[in-house]
């Protein structure tokens, strides 16, 4: 009886899954990078003759895309015979996915304009909230002092927070 290891191996090989080979390939290509380049780098995938590769941390994609895609480009084509579908690379691409424009637990608002004084550019910037779902109800059993303040204190400010939540309007500066 054959393993299952050897049933997907088989099912790779034929023409209609080719797709999970070359996603097998561009997995085993993304860990044999130096642990400092795929620690960022979240998935891949092979579009036409163009490998794109999507990063999980925005500031390194011009970094990305200048160094190391030429590298990478090389190591396929200098390793054919391990990455057979992936040697009809002409180019390699790194990108930062979009967030969604619909996220309910948080909101997007335009940078202060000291902000965009030091970018050049106007830029909106997210921030992710959540919603306090406590109600500030329950007992403190401290005996030291301090401690029981500091509890007081973070009781008084969930009962703020609950009975007079944050604006929905983001301050315009």
């Amino acid at each position: 009886m054959k393993s299952s290891h050897t049933i997907i191996s088989i099912l790779k090989e034929k023409n209609e899954f080719r797709k999970l080979k070359t996603l097998d390939e561009v997995n085993k290509l993304i860990f044999s990078l130096p642990i400092q380049v795929h620690k960022y780098i979240a998935f891949g995938y092979q579009r036409g003759n163009i490998l794109y590769f999507s990063l999980k941390n925005p500031t390194v994609v011009a970094e990305y895309n200048n160094y190391h895609a030429q590298t990478i480009l090389s190591t396929i084509q200098e390793m054919s015979s391990f990455f057979p579908s992936l040697s009809k690379c002409v180019k390699v691409v790194f990108y930062y996915p979009k967030p969604l424009e619909k996220n309910t637990t948080g909101r997007y608002f335009i940078a202060p304009k000291n902000y965009a004084l030091h970018t050049e550019k106007i830029e909106t910037i997210y921030i992710q909230s959540f919603p306090e779902r406590s109600k500030g109800e329950f007992i403190n059993h401290c005996t030291h002092p301090k401690i029981f303040k500091l509890f007081e204190n973070i009781r008084k400010a969930i009962t703020d927070h609950v009975t007079r939540p944050n604006s929905k309007n983001p301050t315009k500066s």
